[in-house]
């Protein structure tokens, strides 16, 4: 099991997910076990924050805590206020992580949950 940095087109391609937005100007992360991707996520540093998004992990490898991992990962190089937007499939993962839940909003009839977390 490993991370590396993913490209957009890979991030992209993986990512299946309708309600998940893969944005050409973020840096995507991927965790590998045997060689393959089972998790992604992007981050985009911004003047005062850092923005976390498109946390997916593939259907078959789900629960297996590898989103986790790759997001502890990925927050450990990251200082200051870190913020996403998570739905409620994932949102305990959030909480698991620190984060906060700072609202909510409605998108594609869905809820979405705004999150925060201070490093």
């Amino acid at each position: 099991m490993y991370i590396k940095k993913i490209d957009y087109i890979t991030a992209k391609n993986f990512i299946k997910d309708k309600m998940l937005i893969v944005k050409p100007d973020y840096d995507y992360y991927g965790w590998f076990v045997n060689g393959e991707l089972v998790s992604a996520c992007g981050i985009k540093y911004k003047k005062n924050y850092t923005r976390i998004h498109c946390n997916y992990t593939a259907l078959e490898q789900r629960n297996k805590g590898y989103i986790t991992r790759l997001m502890n990962c990925v927050l450990k190089n990251i200082q200051g206020v870190v913020k996403g937007n998570c739905l409620e499939t994932s949102v305990n993962i959030y909480i698991k992580l620190g984060f906060k839940i700072t609202g909510t909003k409605i998108y594609k009839e869905q809820t979405v949950f705004k999150v925060e977390r201070i490093i």
